[in-house]
């Protein structure tokens, strides 16, 4: 792992095929209306130039850029960027400490990239744009993706109140959204809502989507649209946050046991500084979640005005 890491070794003909494996998977993703929809909520509101790290390529872009790179583009990119000074490494099972540490030095050194490292800052941006549509002829499945920036992040005070908010809205099969659009209606095959949360910068992401026939577009446009209006204007009952809270620490508790998430933890802790002391904290802060903190962070960062929505699939013949 180590060698691999300081001088990694691959074959010009590897690299090629890496390309054209990864070119048909974005010519692929031209008709296939889960990626065009996605791409396209990606990149509304995004205000970076094509050259800065954070902006969004379309898939003409993309294409481009892959046909651009060589093998000695990726050389020169491990050259100037790779490098374990800032690194963060966790490990997790039986093992000796005591014999572990001195090999991890062997293995992978103090080895520098060309360049110091430096955080990309992720700042606020607002995603409020005009709905985007687009024609995917003859596919069977139609696909919604909606995203709403919001401006806090993982230790702001409303946090909690609105991971449970986000459960109850669209973040499981007992959710509101599910049971109206799924189980009730039967007009989709999956639909939902995923809160994405910042750690550093106040930059926290709400996507909501839906995979369903195309023909049942505007249905699913409306009762979704409805789920949020009805939420932000009726509020949560003390019933669906009990059980939500429930579920989310249940969640918690589990991928406490997990490794893989344990080490995704502790490598994320010791980036930010933390430990597992703020587990405990976000812990508490959702068992003191109330129906009413979890209606009012709903209806202080989720407005339907602002979330940039995306739909593709064959909707001519609908």
């Amino acid at each position: 792992a180590g060698a691999a890491w300081r001088e990694p070794a691959v074959p010009r003909a590897e690299c090629e095929q890496l390309k054209i494996e990864l070119l048909a998977r974005l010519e692929q993703s031209r008709t296939d209306p889960n990626a065009i929809a996605r791409r396209a909520a990606a990149r509304a509101g995004n205000p970076y130039p094509p050259d800065d790290v954070r902006y969004t390529p379309t898939i003409d872009e993309e294409i481009a850029r892959v046909k651009a790179t060589d093998l000695d583009a990726v050389k020169a990119f491990h050259a100037k960027f790779y490098g374990t000074p800032h690194a963060e490494m966790a490990i997790v099972g039986d093992f000796d400490a005591a014999t572990v540490r001195p090999l991890l030095g062997q293995l992978f050194g103090e080895s520098h990239g060309g360049a110091p490292y430096a955080r990309v800052p992720q700042p606020f941006y607002s995603t409020k744009s005009a709905p985007q549509s687009f024609e995917t002829p003859d596919k069977a499945n139609a696909a919604m993706f909606g995203r709403l920036s919001m401006p806090l992040n993982d230790q702001a005070p409303d946090y909690a109140s609105l991971v449970v908010a986000n459960r109850v809205l669209g973040g499981d099969s007992d959710s509101r959204m599910f049971q109206r659009v799924r189980v009730k209606g039967g007009l989709s095959y999956a639909v939902g809502t995923v809160f994405q949360p910042a750690s550093i910068d106040p930059n926290s992401t709400l996507v909501v989507y839906a995979i369903f026939a195309p023909q049942n577009l505007d249905k699913v446009k409306m009762a979704m649209a409805e789920e949020i209006a009805r939420a932000r204007e009726g509020g949560f009952t003390a019933q669906e946050i009990d059980a939500a809270k429930k579920a989310v620490l249940e969640e918690r508790r589990i991928t406490r046991a997990q490794d893989d998430a344990v080490m995704g933890s502790l490598v994320a802790q010791e980036y930010l500084g933390r430990t597992w002391a703020e587990s405990a904290r976000i812990d508490a802060a959702v068992a003191a979640v109330t129906a009413e903190s979890a209606s009012a962070a709903l209806r202080k960062y989720v407005d339907p005005a602002d979330i940039a929505f995306a739909y593709a699939g064959d909707f001519a013949k609908k």
